[in-house]
């Protein structure tokens, strides 16, 4: 694959969202998500594209090292 690394992560992200979609019209609900590090070459557009899209998921599990890069209204803490 040919492209930065940016645009690669784009690139596999993109399909991953279509499996997710896939699965979601198949069993008629949402997998259970497990996003690492998923976030650290998003720009801020594309991060909050990603957030829109798994918005409303009933587990979604991400993991980052800066708190920041995700949107306060998709964010919550256990407990």
């Amino acid at each position: 694959m040919y492209g930065s690394r940016g645009q690669q992560r784009t690139a596999v992200l993109a399909v991953k969202l279509a499996e997710v979609h896939w699965m979601r019209a198949k069993i008629n609900d949402w997998p259970i998500l497990l996003l690492d590090e998923v976030m650290a070459e998003l720009d801020a557009y594309r991060r909050g594209f990603l957030l829109n899209q798994i918005n409303g998921a009933n587990q979604s599990i991400l993991t980052a090292t800066d708190p920041e890069m995700s949107q306060r209204s998709f964010a919550r803490r256990p407990g």
